[in-house]
Parts: structure tokens; sequence; C-alpha cells
């Protein structure tokens, strides 16, 4: 019995531990996504950012009618496989959004095109 409640105590610990959501951190250079031990898990260089998305976690009206916050933001990359989800159990969402604006207005004049001359 004791093997039992061991195995099923390091199973809920890691999926415990796989479910914790890492921190994500803005720098000049892009997004980064950091795994529980502070390591970078993905990152997404600003001039690859192709945009952010408002949608639900679940999706589903149950969660609604249960009162959960399921809304994401999801940061989308050239390359697919490289989307950063911040969801509702990362902090500070309204900081993520201001900064990801920022980004946006520093980065317009750069990639423009280049003006004409008549």
């Amino acid at each position: 019995m004791r093997t039992f409640d061991f195995l099923l105590l390091a199973v809920v610990s890691f999926l415990e531990l796989r479910s914790w959501p890492g921190e994500i951190t803005l720098d000049p250079r892009g997004i980064q996504l950091l795994n529980l031990f502070g390591r970078p898990a993905r990152s997404i260089a600003w001039k690859e950012v192709t945009g952010m998305e408002e949608t639900q976690e679940f999706g589903s009206r149950l969660a609604k009618a249960l009162g959960l916050t399921t809304d994401i933001l999801l940061i989308h990359s050239a390359d697919p496989f490289h989307t950063i989800a911040h969801t509702s159990r990362h902090p500070d969402r309204d900081r993520l959004l201001r900064e990801y604006q920022l980004y946006l207005k520093e980065a317009a004049p750069r990639h423009a095109p280049p003006a004409t001359r008549p």
C-alpha cells in the first residue's frame, strides 16, 4: 500500500509542477517564458512577434457559469510552435499589455516602409 501512496504522490506532484505557470519576462530583445527553475523555456524576439490574441483557456460555458476566469492572452510569433500564453494564473496582465503596446509604438517607425519622394 505504501508503494501505491508514494506513486500517487509522485504523479500528483509532477502534475502540479507541470501545470505551474512559467514566468514571462520582457526585455529589449523580446519576450521569454521561463520554466519553474528560471531557465528559458520559450522565447520570441520582438521582430518575430506577429500579434497578440485574447481567447478563452478552456472555452467552456461551464467555467464561466462557475465564475472561473479563463481569459488568456496568446502572443504569436512567425513560428507557430513558439506561442506564449499569459493565463489567469500569471500576475499583472495589464502590465504585459502596456509593454506590448509600448513595443508597437517603438517598433512602428523602424519597420515602416521608407518614405517616397515625389
